[in-house]
């Protein structure tokens, strides 16, 4: 048992500057499914779907600014992601669960921003893909148990659950709900469009888990067009088929919603 656990389990330990100011902090994650983005030098593991991680696109159709997948992660006008958070060293081949980490951040790997932590407890990060592989199959992208996964998932935390990353001074990842202007789950060409981060195929703020909009006047409110109104609006901007996309002019919610909530602003009739 004790060795079955060994291989579904591994423990980070932090050291140096972060035992200083942390104290001795585990930190659990799985090791189910790929160890890494990329198999060996011919490809393999998520590679064989998404491409060369320093390509301009993904073969699903993602645009990358600076036509690379790699810098949209790590430059400064991007996501600005520390090399730690990917790397062990700079240059490997990243794994998915573990990486060097920073003085502030401890190193998950890709799983801490593509995975959430189902341990309640602070001091504990049980990293587990769950909405990810549920993405994955409702897909149709499947693969064998004796392959991937050894454990079943839970169900998938809500969409509104950061991943570890997020919010972190070492990233700008920010907010699994997408919540425009801002958007910082994105950083792709020509859309607004984060993660399905729990793998029901609904993204970001048109996900019920974010909150929807409160348009008062449809009985769903408290009866006034007023501040709510106005910062689910800001909050969906730009997202197209959302509850706040009333479809006035051009798909997306945009300056035709705001110019519309203005106009109703007070109580409903």
């Amino acid at each position: 048992m004790s060795q079955q656990i060994d291989e579904r389990r591994r423990w980070i330990f932090l050291g140096g500057s972060v035992l200083a100011v942390s104290g001795v902090l585990a930190l659990v994650t799985t090791t189910s499914g790929y160890p890494r983005y990329r198999e060996n030098d011919q490809g393999g593991y998520c590679f064989a779907c998404h491409g060369e991680f320093d390509g301009p696109v993904s073969p699903q159709g993602t645009v990358f600014p600076s036509n690379s997948k790699h810098e949209m992660h790590r430059a400064n006008s991007e996501m600005n992601t520390d090399c730690g958070l990917c790397h062990t060293s700079i240059g490997d081949n990243p794994f998915m669960n573990s990486s060097a980490g920073t003085n502030d951040t401890p190193g998950l790997g890709c799983a801490g921003c593509h995975s959430r932590d189902y341990d309640p407890d602070p001091d504990v990060i049980e990293l587990i893909g769950a909405g990810l592989r549920l993405h994955h199959f409702n897909n149709n992208v499947t693969c064998s148990n004796a392959e991937c996964h050894t454990t079943p998932d839970p169900d998938p935390l809500p969409e509104n659950i950061w991943p570890p990353y997020y919010g972190s001074i070492d990233t700008d990842a920010a907010d699994s709900c997408n919540s425009g202007p801002a958007f910082m789950e994105n950083w792709s060409v020509n859309d607004s469009q984060g993660l399905d981060n729990d793998g029901d195929q609904v993204y970001d703020t048109t996900d019920d888990d974010c909150g929807g909009c409160p348009w008062d006047c449809d009985g769903s409110g408290d009866g006034d067009i007023g501040i709510n109104d106005f910062l689910a609006v800001l909050g969906q901007w730009g997202a197209k088929g959302t509850s706040c996309d009333i479809g006035l002019g051009a798909p997306g919610v945009g300056v035709n919603e705001f110019l519309a909530i203005l106009g109703l602003w007070g109580s409903c009739p």
